[in-house]
């Protein structure tokens, strides 16, 4: 029931259907759903989830960094005033906010549907809030530190990387798959249990999308493998290329495929606002609470167990407009 909250929930009109009722007068019902949601864990969201989420990543603080210890006694009175603020802004504003908010190109058909409410709001706070929220909805969704999650979706972006590498036109499978698994950029090289990437799961994975090992003929013989051309379709489709036709940091548009989804980029952010003033209609002199920061986050991705290594966190962020 929670997964089709988070699934059905995020825009106007989405409803979930349950079980009500006791005995023989058990019924279903649909359950209007739609409402901003803010969700938080540790480890990879559901791919349904994070593809209908605005997902922002946090990081360990190292030890050379200092933040505030986070008590929620000691902010629940500040909340509230913010909390107040912010409904008594939304009550005043909601019905004048723009219906057709300039979009960027550069997000996808989904990032657009849940950016929409988002830079509505902000063009209706007016100020640097348009821009900013703007360049931080690309820097999230487009920025360097952006990453698909989507395994098949990765798996396609490294054999690229491979490919070009290599500058192969055809490679036997097993080749592939331990030029995988020596990425040091990539996870493949515990993707089993601890176990490197076979060629048989490679090809299971692969599989879905009409991408199969064939044999081919190389000068020690002729093993089963892949040609470049195989993959050409399916890199077109999921993984973007930058203009000048080099491998892009990121590998998404793939909203479209069945086990795709994008995550965010991370965010460093030590400094956050120190005034909730979107919730005014005008500025407000007083001075602001100092920043609070939580002493948790997440680290890197690593690609080969190390000493110290941590789970990330994921915190969400789903929002729209009545």
């Amino acid at each position: 029931m929670l997964r089709a909250i988070l699934n059905s929930g995020y825009r106007r009109g989405g409803k979930a259907t349950t079980c009500v009722g006791a005995g023989v007068d058990i019924g279903t019902r649909d359950f209007d759903v739609f409402c901003p949601k803010a969700i938080a864990g540790i480890g990879k969201l559901p791919e349904t989830v994070a593809d209908r989420s605005i997902p922002i990543r946090f990081k360990r603080k190292s030890p050379t960094e200092k933040v505030s210890r986070f008590r929620r006694r000691l902010v629940e009175d500040d909340a509230k005033q913010i909390r107040e603020r912010l409904v008594s802004w939304a009550r005043e504003n909601w019905k004048r906010l723009a219906i057709c908010p300039q979009l960027p190109d550069e997000l996808t058909d989904r990032q657009q549907d849940m950016a929409e409410p988002l830079l509505a709001i902000a063009d209706r706070a007016s100020g640097e809030w348009p821009q900013n929220a703007r360049a931080a909805l690309l820097a999230i969704f487009t920025g360097v530190a952006a990453e698909d999650d989507s395994i098949r979706v990765q798996l396609l972006y490294d054999i690229r990387k491979v490919f070009d590498a290599k500058k192969a036109d055809k490679l036997p499978s097993g080749e592939l798959a331990d030029a995988l698994s020596e990425m040091e950029d990539a996870s493949w090289f515990e993707y089993q249990r601890g176990h490197k990437l076979s060629p048989t799961k490679m090809a299971q994975l692969l599989k879905p999308l009409e991408i199969r090992p064939r044999t081919i003929r190389t000068e020690s013989g002729t093993p089963k493998g892949y040609m470049r051309q195989d993959f050409e379709d399916s890199w077109n489709r999921y993984c973007r290329v930058s203009p000048d036709g080099a491998t892009a940091e990121t590998a998404c548009e793939a909203q479209h495929s069945p086990q795709s989804s994008i995550h965010a980029g991370e965010t460093q952010n030590s400094e956050p606002p120190q005034d909730a003033s979107v919730a005014d209609t005008k500025p407000q002199e007083t001075p602001s609470n100092p920043p609070v920061v939580a002493d948790v986050a997440v680290a890197e991705p690593t690609s080969k167990k190390k000493p110290g290594s941590v789970r990330r966190r994921h915190s969400s962020l789903r929002t729209d407009v009545k």
